[in-house]
Parts: structure tokens; C-alpha cells; sequence
């Protein structure tokens, strides 16, 4: 899974902090708000350093388990939710999201933000995904600013830092990521599947 954190993590978790932190937790309240549950164990998948799994903690009684393809992503992610004072209620976890080394329905709750354009086979990461969720789990797979609002301000912000910034992300919007990741959901033997997409971006939600 190549991930978009390689070779820069300090660099990334900069950027997620200053620029990006308003929108982890409204993400996380309406990933709380939808899914109907306040503990048990949730997967923040293809976690960066953390921000979306630590704001879903803050709100819940959840044990977090940050998992990510590389490993100083993940120590940043333990710093922060150490300094959050959350380091009895969270974990971390060093793998592939394409074969996951965690049990068949160990999971309540499966999170990811940004990560799925990066996924070389997403249709195979999302039967991985429901592999691990336990009757009745939940699974919020997907990208965008958490509403409108946010977008626009990060937008602002990011431009002041890079003038192309708009071309980049233009660039790795990866549509056929996301044509594949929507036609691995709708493929996926779940209980119920629900794809949105408007101002607070586009979340592929399934229940197992």
C-alpha cells in the first residue's frame, strides 16, 4: 500500500495540524452521530498521524487502534494521543491494509480518511474491512473537509502555503480510486451500504 505520508511524515503532521485539525472532529461527530455507538474497538485506517482516530476518541469511549503502513506515522500518532492523555485507550498497528493482522470480527468500527486513493486494490481492502467488523460494525471509508465551511478555509490556508496547491490536489483526486473503491462497497456481501457525497465530502458507509 504505498502511502501518501512516505519520506515526509514530520512534514504531513504539520500540515494536519495547522491547516487541517478543524475539520477531525466535526468528521468524527457525524462518524459517531451515523453509526449510533460510543465504545467498543474502532480501526483508523490508513491513520497518518492519527488526527481522525484521536478526535473520534475524544468523543467516545472507543479504543482506537491506529494502523498505517509506516512506522513514523505511527509514532506520531502514539505521541498525540499519549499527549491527549488517550494512551490507555489506543493502540497502533504497522500494516498492509490489503491482509490486515487483526482477527475476523475483532473490530466495531472501521474509520479512514484520504487513504483509499492510495490503496493499489481497493475492492480487496474493503473485503478486508469487512472481514474484521463484527455483526453489526460499521465502516466509514472515504475523503473530504467536514463541511463547507472548512473546506474553503483550508483551501485559503494551503494556497498561502503552496500556490499549485489546487492543481495538486486536482491531480490526485484519483477517480478511478474512487470508481473502484464504490464498486468494491456496492460488491461487498454488507447488511446495508450507503454512499454519500456533497459539502462534507464523500464517505462510503456499510454495515456488516
Amino acid at each position: 500500500m504505498a502511502m501518501r505520508t512516505a519520506g515526509a511524515p514530520q512534514r504531513f503532521d504539520t500540515i494536519a495540524r495547522e491547516v487541517f485539525a478543524p475539520l477531525y472532529p466535526v468528521m468524527a461527530g457525524r462518524i459517531l452521530e451515523s453509526c449510533g455507538m460510543q465504545e467498543g474497538h474502532c480501526l483508523d485506517l490508513g491513520c497518518g498521524s492519527g488526527w481522525l482516530g484521536t478526535a473520534l476518541a475524544q468523543q467516545s469511549r472507543f479504543h482506537v487502534t491506529y494502523l498505517d503502513i509506516s512506522e513514523a506515522m505511527l509514532e506520531l500518532a502514539g505521541k498525540h494521543a499519549e499527549a491527549c492523555g488517550l494512551a490507555e485507550r489506543t493502540s497502533t498497528l504497522c500494516s498492509d491494509v490489503h491482509a490486515i493482522g487483526l482477527p475476523d470480527a475483532s473490530v466495531d468500527l472501521v474509520i479512514s480518511r484520504g487513504s483509499f486513493p492510495f490503496w493499489s486494490t481497493p475492492e480487496k481492502a474493503v473485503e478486508e474491512v469487512l472481514r474484521l467488523l463484527r455483526p453489526g460494525g460499521h465502516a466509514f471509508i472515504g475523503g473530504g473537509f467536514g463541511n463547507a465551511e472548512i473546506k474553503e478555509k483550508v483551501f485559503a490556508k494551503m494556497a498561502l502555503r503552496d500556490p499549485q496547491w489546487q492543481v495538486r490536489i486536482k491531480r490526485h483526486s484519483v477517480p478511478d480510486a474512487l470508481k473502484r473503491l464504490i464498486n468494491g462497497v456496492m460488491a461487498l456481501d454488507a447488511s446495508a451500504v450507503e454512499i454519500t457525497r456533497d459539502d462534507r465530502g464523500f464517505m462510503a458507509h456499510f454495515i456488516r
